[in-house]
């Protein structure tokens, strides 16, 4: 191997290795990370500062637990025979909004649209009971389908 070749590959080398350290997260410093939950097929990346919770009927729950907590939450519940065919189907965010307010004292709803998670179509619902701000998210897994629901306070809305 030529001199050329070797400083090349070492230079190469630091500077790889630079940016890994410069990549590498402080001591202290929360991260993002995944959580699994192999039976249902899912994976989220929760923010810093969120932990799971426990909470009955849920696939996933999570709370902010940092210094900003203030009241955020997510929780995943599956939902048999939920389709994409039945979530790009306009009448299935009617009955949403519609299940939401009965069974939702005080929510008001807000606005729904088609997005994607995963590379399958999804449905999103917004709304507020209160001082709170609820999204919810309709997507479908590999067995069932889904709803996230986020909350958080009004008044962090651009924050959250």
């Amino acid at each position: 191997m030529s001199y050329r070749n070797v400083a090349s590959t070492v230079t190469t080398m630091l500077l790889f290795a630079s940016a890994a350290v410069a990549q590498e997260e402080r001591p202290g410093k929360a991260k993002a990370r995944w959580v699994t939950v192999a039976e249902h097929g899912l994976k989220v990346k929760l923010p810093a500062g969120w932990q799971e919770t426990e909470q009955p009927g849920t696939v996933l729950a999570a709370a902010r637990t940092d210094k900003d907590a203030s009241g955020q939450s997510l929780n995943i519940r599956s939902v048999r025979g939920v389709t994409a065919a039945i979530i790009q189907a306009k009448a299935f965010a009617q009955q949403l909004r519609k299940g939401f307010a009965e069974s939702l004292e005080g929510y008001v709803a807000a606005g729904d649209g088609m997005t994607e998670i995963a590379g399958n179509p999804a449905l999103w619902l917004r709304g507020s009971i209160a001082d709170n701000q609820i999204l919810h998210y309709i997507f479908v897994g590999r067995d069932v389908g889904f709803i996230a629901t986020f909350v958080h306070p009004t008044d962090r809305a651009e924050q959250s």
